[in-house]
């Protein structure tokens, strides 16, 4: 996708148009997100592969080849390659979304009919191009894709051909299995899995209210001990450690939203200080908040 400045709240963008990157049978053209004022506009372009995108918030119109499509919160959009493309933000909202690029080498999946299928609707123009996602951990994956590129670590490249193939596959079945219901997790109160999803889950969303691990016992009902016990022989890592990696992840997505400072985010998320929010945003980051927001500008 083309940079174009003016309207923009923010974007970030990984552009490997010159050289797409080889991610096994995926080449991958183009990875972002894109935060635009009301009213603002992406230009009519040819796309040059294949692309999901996924509204994160706000409304607005695609446009594929002169035919309109009205998006919001919540819709995935899929174009293929050669169709006329373009994007305008609603006259009343701002419209944030992700956005992904990219084509599926058909030579390395000739022996798999199911990545075959995958292929051709990839490559095929659909008069249906809007879908939600069946998947929550979806929508959660493409954030970390972005958070993978900006960070980069241990396995990075790894990590990155992983959530690709996930991403890609997920909205795949996502249009070709509309009807499907969702899977979800027993609701044994005995289960260890099933307490393990309610943690996370408590976690994922009452990151302004959890001050302590004490917090996410109390309202799921189980010892801190125990949860404590169970999340790290389930996942390898701590509590603590998932909650404080969420933490930075939503201080990050506040800071592009550009409506607070540093000081209101680390109060937000309900760290004593600021000295203390910093210090743990570098720790997983490497980097100081203030840093961050000049790589940023």
């Amino acid at each position: 996708m083309v940079n174009y400045r003016d309207g923009k709240l923010f974007q970030y963008e990984n552009d490997f148009f010159a050289k797409p990157r080889k991610y096994d049978y995926i080449n991958l053209f183009q990875v972002g997100e894109l935060f635009s004022c009301h009213d603002y506009e992406v230009p009519l372009h040819e796309q040059l592969c294949s692309e999901i995108s996924y509204i994160i918030s706000g409304s607005g119109k695609f446009y594929v080849n002169g035919k309109e499509y009205e998006v919001n919160a919540g819709d995935l959009f899929i174009n293929c390659f050669g169709e006329q493309h373009r994007i305008k933000a609603s006259k009343q909202d701002n419209l944030r979304y992700f956005y992904m690029g990219f084509s599926i080498d058909s030579g390395m999946i000739s022996e798999k009919q199911d990545l075959i299928k995958m292929f051709e609707f990839y490559s095929t123009h659909h008069d249906q191009p809007i879908c939600h996602c069946k998947y929550d951990i979806t929508i959660s994956m493409m954030s970390r894709l972005i958070n993978e590129f900006y960070n980069g670590g241990e396995l990075s490249e790894f990590v990155i051909e992983n959530m690709l193939k996930q991403i890609i596959i997920d909205v795949y079945r996502s249009y070709v299995n509309k009807e499907s219901k969702i899977i979800k997790l027993p609701k044994d109160e005995a289960s260890a899995g099933n307490v393990l999803y309610k943690v996370i889950n408590y976690i994922d969303n009452h990151l302004y209210d959890i001050v302590k691990i004490e917090d996410i016992a109390r309202n799921i009902g189980y010892s801190p001990t125990y949860i404590s016990h169970l999340f790290r022989e389930k996942t390898g890592i701590t509590t603590q450690h998932y909650l404080i990696t969420k933490k930075i992840e939503k201080s990050i997505e506040l800071m592009h939203e550009g409506q607070r400072n540093i000081t209101e985010i680390a109060s937000l998320l309900n760290y004593e200080t600021l000295q203390s929010f910093s210090r743990t945003f570098k720790n997983i980051t490497g980097i100081s908040p203030s840093e961050y927001l000049k790589r940023m500008a």
